[in-house]
Order: structure tokens, then sequence, then C-alpha cells
């Protein structure tokens, strides 16, 4: 998991949260990044420290990992990490009790939706980059969620 700060034109700044830095190119290059605020797509990196999320491991040996007395740097960043992966798993609870699992069959059953042959509801499922590149094409909007590990696009 890769996190990149990110900017619209109208200095609107979100943050945006990837499997890989190629993830977020291909998606960047496909069209399908958008401001949360005011939609525009043309979607900028502001410079940052990325967070690449990965097993955190502590080497003793390190003298960049060793505390002296007073000082709790790595233990804020560590407290600080584990604070956002609460939130991100908050939210994940949050999608998938207000939404209905469609599994592979997300980019069929969003455009039904789409196209009113069946009522509105909210769904999330699977789908690979080519066909949320259809849905794009066919004006469907679609929110990522993304899961590291999967090599699928979560929606």
């Amino acid at each position: 998991m890769i996190v990149y700060d990110l900017s619209c034109p109208y200095s609107h700044q979100f943050e945006g949260w990837y499997d890989s830095s190629e993830s977020f190119e291909k998606l960047q290059s496909l069209g399908l990044l958008a401001c949360p605020i005011c939609q525009s797509q043309e979607i900028n990196r502001i410079p940052s420290a990325p967070f690449i999320g990965s097993s955190i491991t502590k080497n003793t040996d390190s003298p960049a990992v060793k505390e002296t007395p007073g000082q709790h740097t790595t233990t804020n960043n560590i407290a600080v990490q584990g604070d956002l992966e609460q939130l991100r798993q908050q939210i994940l609870r949050l999608i998938n009790l207000s939404s209905e699992d469609v599994g592979s069959q997300f980019t069929e059953i969003a455009k039904k939706i789409h196209y009113q042959e069946i009522p509105q509801k909210n769904i999330r499922g699977t789908a690979s980059l080519d066909e949320l590149q259809e849905l794009y094409e066919e004006g469907i909007e679609v929110m990522l969620i993304g899961n590291p590990g999967d090599s699928e696009v979560k929606h």
C-alpha cells in the first residue's frame, strides 16, 4: 500500500491510497482519478514523504531505530500508522455494511444500475483496469477502494 498526497488545479488537497506506484500511474493515465471535492480529473502528486505500508519490524541494531530516553519518534510513527490502518478498517466495515457484494459481476451490475435496468442500490465488487476504463467511457462513476494483495481493484 502506498499513500500519495494529491492536488487538483483548484488547490484541493487530498490523499490517495494505491496498491503500488504503478497502480496510481495506470489509473491516472486512464483518467480514473478525480478530486473528491470538485471532481476535476486533472490530478497531480504534491511533494510529500510517501507512506508505503508494510509489516513493521524493529531492528534494534539500527541506530535510526534506537530510542534515547524521552525520544518517541519511532513509537509515534508506528502509532500513527496503526491509527490510519484502524481508520481504513472502519471505513471498509462501513462500506461493507451499506453495500451489496456483487463480486466479479460488478461491471455488469453497475451498467444495469446506470441504465436503470434494475433498481438503484449500493454495490461493491471487483473489476479489472480494462473493465474500469469501460465503465469510465460509458460515464459510470465508481469509487476505488483497493485492497493490498489483490490482483483486481475493489469498488
